[in-house]
């Protein structure tokens, strides 16, 4: 299951998180465990996976969240998707078409890079 990963530092990267997606693997990217939120200037189902503790543990702004979201988003975040998969309501990542539109749309205000070893 393929995601977005936009770093506080205005980088962004795809990464695949396997299905069902692994919370270690997120928790890593994160830094902590995760939450999902629902962006104000994204249409369902698009949504956010962020540090449910970011703001607490003072990690550093994300300004392409905080845009998104329309409220202060801190540490890294994960762009996704939400759907149903068997009936239950669950990340299923982006396909490949939504993932080079997002890169391309976003490529003048974020840096895409490697993903980090």
């Amino acid at each position: 299951m393929k995601c977005l990963v936009v770093t506080t530092d205005r980088k962004m990267y795809p990464k695949d998180f396997g299905y069902p997606i692994r919370s270690n693997a997120v928790s890593k990217v994160l830094g902590g465990y995760m939450e999902i939120v629902r962006p104000m200037l994204l249409k369902r189902p698009f949504c956010i996976l962020v540090n449910d503790e970011g703001r607490i543990r003072n990690l550093p702004i994300n300004e392409f969240g905080t845009v998104l979201y329309q409220d202060i988003i801190a540490g890294n975040l994960i762009l996704a998707k939400e759907g149903l998969v068997n009936g239950e309501r669950d990340i299923i990542g982006l396909d490949d078409k939504e993932l080079d539109g997002l890169i391309k749309r976003l490529a003048d205000t974020i840096e895409l890079v490697k993903e980090p070893e």
